[in-house]
């Protein structure tokens, strides 16, 4: 038999009772949503209230910090600026003293009235023309100083002046120079088919000039030399019987730097080619010479390589020339500077070039094979595609590459190379009250490059790569920190990064520029008291905070222990106690600066207790304060586990000198020593 079947009253029972366990379970569960609602209420308002509680005690300090902080940072300001205004006056009497007719970058009404006075100039011959280019380039490099003092100076409006100026003068360098290939090109050819392969070539201090016109079309040529210049191409059959004209000029500056939008570089300057068509030859009639003279502004008109036939489209058209021709040229030795060498062809290897362009390099790396690039103007880049064969011979010092593409060229590499900063430590190096400081920083491939700042300057003082060249002669030349790192970039060195090289470099977290300014002071300020080096924790933090390890130095009349193998092993060791006890410094965001317990050797990062938290208020770390000095004075000899400060290193951290602490700053700001170290 089946089970039996049950009765309606028994069905009608059981449905209302899941019913009523429906809705018991519904109220519950809705009791429970209120509970739970009212619960996080609960909980956000305690945390609400800790931290307005919190945050109104750590206003309350700082407010009450700032009486005690403020005379001393009105005081180095006012010693700040008085060396500043030194240092400017120095300047302009050193100016003064060149009897130089070119403008002070300074004033703007001075280089527009340069600018225009030499575009109604008029330039017939290459060694004039180069003289002008000098004079441009000259001023262009002291307004590129100039931005760079701007820039550590945080005056961002002059900054963005002066690159404006900078980008004026270069483009009146190129107006000089197609001036200069006009009116060559009107006086080229004197109608007798006389008229000789290379009509022009000259060197000056910054530039090389060669220019080239096919004005017999001898099919038999097959290569032209830019006279006195150690530059020969091989030309085209192509070019040889056509009217063309062949304009090769080399710059000792990389102009693209700071437009290129990929990770390179050029290295030793860049060369530009440029083919112009050649006018109509002159006509001799009866002693008369009649000549059409074109009075267009545009200039002599630029031509594409390929030639394109006559009625060929630019768009389908592919030359049949079996090849691009090589060109030679000495490469200059690594590191020289390509604005002053100067070498005979007897006894300076060469390089060759396959293209129909002549380059010019400076440098390539030890033991790597170099990359030659063409400038995309389109991308606004370096580019290597269509750069084919590239071959380079370390003993004669030659590189040979195939390239059919007419733009500038040059020897190129990674801007970012030496990214990240592996390392880096700062120590004092002339005793208590000493007025001098070692930075030493790890690149990437773990080469070490060491600063010495002093008041008012930076100096490169140790180059791991090998004091060579221009390397050897920036050795020891005190400079604003700003502009001797924009030396090192003209020598191929980048060690003044900025935000867009943050895609190219792995390990790199972009800080808050005003917070890692205020980070870098902080470093500046205790740079006389303490030693110093990065946290490989700040990279892990976010872009509002900076962290960097200090130790106190404690035997100041024994040497001060502050040589770099002691910062090696002080911080290699960590040591939580005692008198060389390591101690890690927050930056916090704008607002100031906390001891954290975020050591090297830590698996995690020790997190803060946040301000909505109740172990805020006991924790001892973590407590904000206007800055390093007053972070020092206020702990002065706390402990119990906590950090701690001797009375004698807050005193000494006042005692820093303010224009060695303002160097300290800045030459850390420009390297962005917090954003990709």
């Amino acid at each position: 038999m089946g089970p039996k079947k049950k009765s309606k009253k028994k069905l009608e029972e059981e449905r209302l009772r899941l019913e009523e366990e429906a809705r018991l379970a519904e109220e519950e569960r809705q009791r429970q949503e209120e509970e739970d609602r009212k619960r996080r209420e609960e909980e956000e308002r305690v945390r609400a209230e800790l931290r307005a509680k919190h945050l109104a005690e750590e206003a309350e300090r700082l407010e009450a910090e700032r009486p005690k902080i403020e005379p001393f940072l009105q005081a180095i300001a006012a010693e700040r600026a008085s060396a500043d205004a030194r240092w400017e006056e120095e300047s302009e009497w050193e100016r003064y003293l060149l009897c130089t007719a070119r403008p002070n970058p300074k004033t703007p009404s001075l280089v527009n009235d340069y600018v225009s006075a030499v575009k109604q100039e008029v330039f017939s011959e290459p060694k004039g023309a180069l003289a002008a280019c000098d004079d441009a380039c000259a001023v262009a490099c002291e307004a590129e100083d100039l931005r760079q003092d701007a820039l550590q100076a945080g005056r961002a409006d002059e900054a963005q002046r002066l690159l404006g100026d900078v980008e004026r003068l270069r483009d009146l360098v190129d107006g000089v120079l197609l001036s200069l290939a006009g009116n060559l090109l009107r006086s080229c050819d004197d109608g007798t088919g006389e008229a000789p392969d290379v009509q022009a070539s000259h060197q000056s201090e910054a530039f090389k000039f060669g220019m080239w016109f096919n004005v017999n079309k001898n099919p038999r040529l097959k290569v032209v030399k830019f006279g006195s210049m150690p530059v020969s191409v091989e030309i085209p059959k192509q070019v040889a019987l056509a009217s063309v004209a062949l304009m090769a000029v080399g710059r000792a500056h990389d102009e693209y730097f700071l437009a290129c939008k990929n990770d390179m570089m050029a290295v030793g300057g860049v060369w530009r080619a440029q083919l112009f068509a050649l006018p109509p030859a002159p006509k001799v009639i009866k002693n008369w010479t009649i000549q059409v003279v074109d009075q267009s502004e545009e200039g002599p008109r630029q031509l594409t390589y390929p030639l394109l036939p006559a009625g060929a489209d630019a768009s389908s058209y592919s030359s049949s020339e079996e090849g691009p021709r090589q060109l030679t040229y000495p490469l200059l030795p690594a590191g020289a500077d390509a604005s002053s060498y100067s070498s005979s062809v007897e006894n300076v290897p060469h390089i060759g070039f396959n293209l129909p362009v002549c380059s010019e390099f400076e440098y390539a790396p030890r033991g790597a094979q170099p990359a030659v690039g063409w400038w995309d103007d389109a991308e606004q880049q370096w580019s290597t595609e269509g750069v084919e064969r590239v071959e380079y011979d370390e003993v004669r010092r030659r590189a040979t590459f195939a390239c059919k593409r007419l733009a500038p060229m040059a020897l190129i590499q990674s801007r970012t190379r030496l990214l990240p900063y592996r390392g880096w430590s700062l120590r004092p190096v002339d005793g208590q009250g000493g007025c001098r400081n070692v930075l030493s920083v790890q690149t990437d491939g773990d080469m070490t490059v060491e600063f010495e700042i002093g008041a008012g300057y930076a100096a490169l003082a140790s180059w791991g790569g090998g004091e060579v060249g221009g390397i050897r002669e920036l050795i020891g030349k005190r400079l604003q920190p700003g502009r001797l790192l924009w030396r090192l970039v003209r020598l191929g060195v980048c060690l003044m990064p900025s935000d867009r090289d943050a895609s190219f470099v792995r390990d790199s977290m972009l800080k808050e520029p005003g917070v890692e300014r205020r980070a870098c002071e902080d470093v500046g300020l205790i740079a006389g008291a303490a030693l110093i080096s990065g946290s490989r924790w700040n990279r892990h933090v976010g872009g509002d905070e900076c962290l960097f390890r200090t130790s106190e130095i404690t035997d100041w009349e024994a040497g001060g222990r502050t040589e770099a193998k002691h910062v090696e092993r002080i911080f290699s060791k960590e040591k939580g106690e005692g008198a060389r006890r390591v101690q890690v410094v927050v930056r916090r965001g704008e607002k100031g600066v906390a001891f954290c317990e975020a050591l090297d050797r830590c698996e995690t990062y020790p997190e803060l207790p946040g301000y909505d938290s109740q172990e805020y208020a006991e924790h001892l770390y973590g407590r904000v304060h206007l800055n390093s000095v007053a972070l020092f004075e206020e702990h002065v000899g706390e402990g119990g586990g906590g950090p701690c400060v001797r009375p004698e290193t807050a005193e000494q951290s006042r005692a820093t000198n303010p224009v060695l602490s303002q160097s300290v700053a800045q030459l850390l700001f420009a390297m962005r020593i917090f954003s990709f170290g």
